[in-house]
């Protein structure tokens, strides 16, 4: 598979057999210092991360040639994009899918990293039923004191429209564990619904005959002000 910082491709480790899925940056990148920074930051990321829900990195290194590539758990399925378009999930599928989520993505807060391209292409269901949130490429520290993300703040948003935070679509550097909260907003509306909420966008209990009292919950996970939303994905 392909995107726009490169290729996946499908691979054997000679150590002992077993399938993984190796990422290369793209060779337009290789040397653009801004691309390798993005690619050092993802193998930090993930490197710092150690959870069931959160696809883990096994190596990372440069080819001979100079393209920098990242070797990851292989998970044996396909992304929830893939899912979504091709099924209606059942309720109790949904939820659970989605507590999973949330809980590789607290993990990950919890270390200090937020996501900052939480969708459904980034979230990877296995034919075994595990889920896996991947590609924490866009991931930055939580922690002021760390520098070296300013790239992020003067060229074009990253993420996916309608699951970036409004602050974010301002300023892409104020992305952090809120915006991901917000993502996730999204991703609970759709994963029950099959559609994302825009606009004056129709309640959730309306679209599942859910107890209303999850309105209220979707309607502060998608707060336009950072400061009135759910400050923590634990509280989602």
């Amino acid at each position: 598979g392909g995107g726009g910082m490169g290729e996946v491709y499908r691979a054997m480790s000679e150590a002992d057999g077993s399938t993984v899925a190796l990422k290369g940056v793209a060779g337009r990148l290789t040397r653009d210092p801004e691309g390798t920074a993005r690619f050092g930051l993802e193998v930090a990321a993930l490197s710092q991360l150690d959870h069931p829900n959160v696809v883990r990195v096994l190596d990372h290194g440069e080819t001979e040639n100079g393209r920098h590539f990242l070797v990851m758990e292989f998970v044996d399925g396909c992304d929830l994009r893939r899912l979504l378009r091709a099924q209606r999930l059942e309720m109790e599928t949904a939820f659970d899918y989605f507590k999973k989520v949330c809980s590789g993505v607290a993990h990950a807060h919890e270390r200090g990293l937020a996501h900052r391209d939480l969708k459904p292409a980034n979230i990877l269901i296995g034919k075994d039923g595990t889920v896996k949130v991947a590609d924490f490429g866009l991931a930055k520290t939580l922690a002021d004191t760390v520098v070296g993300y300013g790239f992020t703040q003067t060229r074009d948003t990253f993420g996916t429209p309608y699951y970036v935070a409004p602050e974010v679509t301002r300023d892409a550097g104020a992305a952090d564990a809120r915006s991901d909260v917000y993502a996730l907003g999204v991703l609970l509306y759709e994963l029950l619904t099959g559609t994302v909420p825009m606009g004056q966008f129709t309640p959730l209990s309306e679209k599942t005959g859910l107890d209303r009292r999850i309105d209220s919950v979707v309607s502060r996970a998608l707060a336009d002000d950072p400061a009135r939303r759910l400050g923590a994905v634990a509280e989602l």
